[in-house]
């Protein structure tokens, strides 16, 4: 819809310059949402991990593995529990596997509240964008490109 609105908005020699840009500007659009929701999953994941995590488990955690664990890609993927276990393999810690299975449901609650944060964002984003959407100028559509003319404007 998009398309066919901006390439009725400009000259006909100017089309495949406005198809383009518009192009242009969906992938600047794309990457800066991808960078604005990334930042804040990853901000507001490690303060809803240290809110979430119980206090006797969290006084168990050694204060250099803390940086770490304040990154949510360090329980992302299949070997998240691998990663885990490796990482406190060194600590002297009672019911190690009960520990790790705490931190690790610690970090999925602290996931699942930062996405919650970037669902927000994105509806007031969305919300914003359809209100801006909906004031667009409307513009009737060409019936026709008047090639003749066309023909005497590059001549």
């Amino acid at each position: 819809v998009f398309s066919v609105s901006v390439q009725n908005a400009v000259k006909h020699q100017l089309v495949g310059t406005a198809t383009s840009t518009l192009q242009l500007m969906r992938t600047v659009g794309g990457s800066l949402g991808v960078a604005l929701f990334g930042s804040i999953l990853a901000n507001q994941f490690g303060p809803s991990f240290r809110q979430v995590i119980s206090p006797e488990v969290f006084s168990k955690i050694p204060q250099t593995m803390l940086s770490r664990l304040n990154n949510p890609q360090t329980f992302l993927g299949a070997e998240s529990f691998d990663q885990l276990e490796s990482l406190f393999s060194h600590e002297n810690i009672v019911n190690k596997m009960e520990f790790l299975g705490s931190v690790q449901q610690a970090a999925k609650i602290a996931l699942s509240n930062s996405l919650h944060q970037v669902f927000i964002v994105a509806t007031g984003i969305i919300f914003l964008a359809t209100m801006l959407t909906l004031f667009l100028r409307e513009i009737p559509l060409r019936e026709t490109n008047h090639p003749e003319e066309v023909m005497k404007e590059i001549l």
